[in-house]
């Protein structure tokens, strides 16, 4: 299958062209993704397996080391795309293949939205190996399968997102953990405009979102959240 490129109108009326992520390179993407999670869950276990009293009886032992897997396998499985998908963008696997989950209207995803998409993963993979969810990928303009149409999300790649957006030439740094949709919306959308402000309104602005900044850098707050941006766009 073709992959495909389309314009987002966002919530600012920008027009963000985007290269939307086809059926192989997402199937790529969730393959180095399980192999993540296989080794991870491999890693833990060896680690439980050392860490579980040796005063212990061998069952009840093993009692508690299955417990604590199964745990960890519920959470992992659950909470990986998740968490890398809202902290990150995307998954390693993503990552690693260029690719990114946002928003259908061009703005990073949030958790409502990476919830859904990945809770309603198992109904995409019926009756088996993403039958479904490779069809409403066929069938989709945008290659969403159905946890994307319902949690309003695309795949893209992100080189051809970062080249819609006219960024400052600065350094990519994290933004503070727990940075809402709203404050992540108006970070890229104070990025976007920067080269057409005059210096005063950069000023004015950015002196509305310094809360976001470390103290130091309080007086001049503009390069940090610029850099913020850069991150929320290139990862």
């Amino acid at each position: 299958m073709l992959d495909s490129r389309y314009t987002i109108l966002t919530p600012e009326g920008i027009e963000l062209p985007v290269h939307v992520a086809g059926a192989p390179a997402r199937a790529l993407a969730w393959l180095l993704d399980v192999l993540i999670m296989l080794v991870l869950l491999f890693i833990l276990s060896l680690l439980i397996e050392l860490m579980m009293p040796s005063s212990m009886s061998d069952e009840v032992n093993g009692d508690a080391g299955v417990g604590l897997m199964l745990l960890l396998y519920f959470f992992i499985t659950w909470g990986y795309d998740i968490f890398f998908e809202v902290w990150g963008g995307g998954t390693l696997g993503k990552r690693a293949l260029g690719l990114r989950v946002m928003h259908a209207n061009g703005t990073p995803v949030g958790l409502r939205s990476s919830v859904i998409r990945n809770i309603l993963r198992s109904v995409d993979f019926l009756p088996m190996f993403y039958a479904l969810g490779l069809i409403s990928l066929m069938l989709s303009q945008k290659f969403q399968r159905l946890g994307d149409i319902l949690g309003g999300t695309v795949v893209v790649y992100r080189e051809h997102l970062s080249a819609g957006v006219p960024m400052a030439d600065v350094a990519s740094i994290q933004p503070p953990t727990g940075l809402s949709l709203e404050d992540r919306q108006t970070l890229l959308l104070y990025a976007e405009r920067y080269a057409t402000l005059s210096p005063q309104r950069r000023t004015e602005l950015a002196q509305r979102l310094v809360f976001l900044v470390p103290e130091q850098n309080a007086d001049d707050p503009a390069p940090v959240l610029l850099a913020y941006a850069n991150w929320l766009i290139r990862g």
